[in-house]
């Protein structure tokens, strides 16, 4: 393929944006719904969870092996990723006083920097690699 080592990054890229965009979105009419907000990053994060992780088991990665074993690995990076996500943007929010819709974006960012090696070398590593 074309794109050589980078194919996985590129789909990574743009799985991440469909997730992220599926979270943005639902954040954003609960939000703008009044619902409190750690509560909605809460229910979006869930929402987008379940997209990135069918698309990277499925489409991004290509892997085979335990969905539930690999959910339940995903889960748990997703709760971290999703306790910071949520101190971050109380203080970005009260704190700071962005507006929410912006500190969401920079939180997002935030979190997928380190999300792709996390998933590579932990989640959906092929038996053959090495862990290190």
């Amino acid at each position: 393929m074309a794109f050589g080592k980078y194919h996985s990054v590129l789909r990574f890229l743009i799985s991440g944006s469909i997730a992220a965009g599926t979270e943005y979105t639902v954040f954003l009419i609960l939000h703008g719904s009044g619902l409190k907000l750690v509560l909605a990053n809460v229910i979006s994060f869930c929402c987008g969870l379940v997209v990135s992780f069918l698309l990277n088991k499925h489409w991004v990665f290509s892997h085979k092996s335990n969905g539930s074993r690999q959910f339940a690995a995903y889960t748990t990076v997703a709760l971290i990723n999703l306790l910071i996500s949520s101190g971050v943007l109380v203080v970005l929010v009260n704190k700071i006083h962005i507006p929410a819709f912006i500190a969401k974006i920079c939180v997002m960012l935030l979190i997928a920097s380190w999300n792709y090696i996390i998933f590579k070398k932990l989640i959906f590593r092929n038996s053959d690699q090495p862990t290190s």
